[in-house]
């Protein structure tokens, strides 16, 4: 997945892990939502069952209808009432919560819902216990969807949004990647298609996979057709004309046209207001003409060539004394200085690749040249991503080296890998290590992050009361270690109601959610508890 990708499905993670509320992606047609929710599907833990509506085109009735049927849940046949249908709907939630397990539901193509219907899909997050929401549900869907839930008549729906996120096309360097990236799953050479080739593809798709897809397919086909042994330009243009839209055809030339329009437009201007106007020099005032003048005359001596004086007998410049003289004249290369933060921070080295290979660096795990940010790659070198939103001082309890997430102008955004706090100075690691005023730190922060954490087993994911496997019985060693008794049990592997009262007090203490579910956030500080020097922790 592109960078764009990786930041979606972590907000959909995010979503699922927070329980209760809705959370949105919406993003253009062909820019991969749905395929993202595939693989979002894959990563899903056990203890998660899901509901998937593909067809969003139903009234109020037929929608609970298929949630009733994506559970498996029995409702007399012909219902006509969504009282009925609700309410067999909340037994269900109800019994699934107190075996430890939640529900979430997933809508594609919900810009495709009415207003009736999103206001039915609102109800269902009432149905709750006093602590908790039984439902969380996902709204994936194209831009319209962004313009629907801003409707006045939905403002309610809106307000318990807890996450969004935009899925835009890929860049021209993601473009470049993505072709590769399935030239080489396909067993087939990526130098089949040559860099102007590329530039190409993405000038007439725009960045969209859909449409990618589609032009490199047809344009190996044409390549084979006419034996060529590469993707030129000439054969892009020809594929373009048979699979691409009319719009995509004929508006990749028109942002060019546009420039080299303004260009001679204002070249003209100058020419015109200022004929006798010297190229390359400084910014300066030109309503003093004589200043002009001397800076011209100053340009014009200083790139006149200066002959050297060769003097007589002198000894002849060996190779060895080039390369001495050479070696001693290298200054010593300087670090980077910063400002402050707001300088470091819009630094466009600064993303999610970078920071997850330096997060991954931090526990000895080597990533490839061509790293892409997937926690996929960090699942196979046996740690996890934790995707998460809090507040500083939850992000500090956690005493994890963590990657920040921060919001610029123009929807941008900037990863950092945050290793250590001093005093009220945060410390980031990029090419090297540097210190910044938190407070101007908090500025940029929108409350996200991800931290790399290390389950106990390979087939650790969340436990929950009622449930049994040796996991249960690393739960009790821990705690035994932190609380320093052993409890007696007859049944050390299952999760009974005191270990969950053991739980929820060592959650307590720890400030986190008191839900007596062990997950990530509950593993790292049982972990940061009984553990010395497993993990990169937060200097």
């Amino acid at each position: 997945m592109s960078s764009r990708h990786q930041e979606g499905i972590a907000h959909l993670l995010y979503g699922i892990n927070m329980g209760g509320g809705f959370v949105a992606l919406t993003g253009e047609v062909g820019t991969g939502k749905t395929t993202l929710c595939y693989c979002l599907l894959e990563q899903v833990p056990d203890d998660v069952d899901i509901a998937y509506i593909l067809n969003p085109k139903l009234n109020s009735l037929e929608l609970l209808a298929s949630i009733c049927d994506e559970l498996s849940i029995n409702y007399p046949e012909n219902c006509n009432s969504i009282k009925v249908l609700n309410d067999l709907l909340n037994e269900h939630l109800l019994k699934t919560h107190a075996r430890g397990r939640r529900t979430v539901l997933i809508i594609d193509e919900a810009q495709n819902l009415s207003f009736d219907v999103l206001e039915q899909i609102r109800l269902l997050t009432n149905l709750e216990t006093t602590k908790t929401k039984l439902l969380q549900i996902i709204l994936i869907g194209q831009p319209e969807l962004k313009e629907l839930l801003h409707d006045k008549q939905l403002r309610q729906l809106n307000q318990r949004i807890t996450a969004r996120y935009h899925l835009k096309p890929l860049s021209l360097k993601e473009t470049r990647t993505y072709i590769e990236h399935r030239m080489k799953v396909s067993g087939g050479f990526p130098g089949i298609f040559k860099p102007s080739a590329i530039k190409q593809i993405y000038n007439l798709t725009h960045g969209v996979p859909r449409l990618i897809n589609l032009l490199c397919d047809r344009s190996l086909l044409g390549a084979y057709a006419t034996g060529n042994l590469s993707v030129n330009k000439s054969i892009i243009r020809k594929a373009a004309k048979e699979v691409l839209p009319e719009q995509s055809k004929k508006t990749y030339l028109t942002p060019i046209i546009l420039a080299i329009g303004m260009i001679l437009f204002f070249s003209l201007l100058l020419a015109y207001f200022y004929p006798n106007l010297p190229l390359n020099e400084p910014e300066t005032d030109f309503k003093d003409q004589t200043t002009v003048n001397k800076i011209v005359k100053k340009q014009q001596e200083s790139s006149t060539p200066i002959k050297p004086k060769i003097a007589k007998n002198e000894p002849s410049i060996t190779k060895e004394t080039v390369l001495k003289e050479a070696k001693q004249s290298v200054p010593a290369p300087t670090p980077k200085r910063y400002k402050n933060f707001t300088d470091f921070i819009n630094t466009p080295s600064l993303t999610m690749e970078n920071a997850l290979a330096k997060s991954l660096h931090q526990w000895d795990i080597e990533t490839p040249k061509n790293f892409t940010a997937e926690c996929l790659f960090v699942q196979k070198s046996g740690l996890r991503c934790l995707p998460e939103k809090s507040d500083w001082q939850q992000l500090i309890n956690l005493k994890r080296q963590v990657i920040m997430e921060f919001d610029l102008e123009n929807n941008q955004k900037r990863f950092a890998l945050l290793v250590g706090v001093i005093r009220n100075k945060a410390i980031f690691r990029s090419d090297q290590e540097y210190l910044f005023s938190i407070p101007d730190v908090l500025k940029y922060w929108n409350g996200y992050f991800l931290a790399l954490w290390k389950p106990p087993t390979a087939d650790f994911w969340t436990l929950a009361p009622g449930q049994r496997s040796d996991n249960v019985l690393w739960l009790r060693q821990q705690l035994d270690k932190i609380q320093g008794k052993k409890e007696k049990t007859t049944q050390p592997n299952f999760y009974d109601m005191e270990l969950e009262k053991r739980v929820k007090q060592f959650q307590q203490q720890k400030q986190i959610t008191q839900d007596g579910l062990v997950g990530p956030l509950t593993v790292i500080h049982l972990q940061n508890a009984t553990s010395i020097d497993n993990f990169p922790l937060l200097r």
